[in-house]
């Protein structure tokens, strides 16, 4: 009788270790389930968080972008402004450089005219220098240049042929841009006589 009232009791024990862990398989799925939504959430999160970083910097790239064309158009807008001024100036520099050389062959002109005369010319050139500008070099027996002078006109002359017999116009650059070209007659064959 021993062993029979043993054996109720044994399978009321097992049942409840069947229940017990059905609700703790039960509850592990429940928490697995979860645990699976969380990540998917979390995974989303950081897709979107992933999207607006590179949107931000995508749109910083963008801004600095902008800011160096900015900065560049600025730069260029002042240089092609200078141009404009510069070149308005040479022509009246040009007038007052006739003027000096029409003084110098004068004898009869008063000195004081012909240094003031003087006296401007080198604070023209100190005025160029100050804005970044150069003479195109030109001088009689150098080698014409059509990049940076212009021929006036063919001369007969001693020199060789394609050399400048006298510059007419002083050219200017203002950094790598040339603002005018040098003016200058050009040599070419004697012509022979007979």
């Amino acid at each position: 009788m021993a062993s029979e009232a043993l054996k109720p009791v044994a399978p009321s024990v097992e049942g409840d270790m069947n229940s017990t862990s059905a609700v703790e398989e039960s509850a592990r799925e429940a928490k697995l389930a979860e645990l699976d939504i969380l990540r998917q959430a979390l995974e989303e999160k950081e897709r979107l968080a992933q999207e607006s970083r590179d949107q931000m910097l995508r749109a910083r790239a963008e801004l600095e972008n902008a800011r160096r064309r900015w900065e560049k158009e600025r730069v260029e807008a002042l240089d092609y402004g200078r141009y404009l001024v510069l070149r308005a100036v040479f022509y009246l520099w040009d007038q007052l450089g006739l003027c000096l050389k029409a003084l110098q062959a004068d004898k009869q002109i008063d000195v004081k005219i012909k240094e003031g005369f003087e006296l401007f010319e080198k604070n023209q050139e100190k005025f160029l220098r100050d804005q970044g500008v150069l003479r195109v070099p030109a001088e009689p027996g150098q080698a014409f240049d059509p990049l940076h002078q212009e021929a006036l006109r063919l001369e007969e002359s001693d020199l060789e042929e394609g050399r400048i017999v006298s510059v007419e116009q002083e050219g200017y650059f203002m950094g790598e841009r040339l603002l005018r070209p040098a003016r200058a007659v050009v040599s070419k064959k004697k012509r022979l006589s007979g």
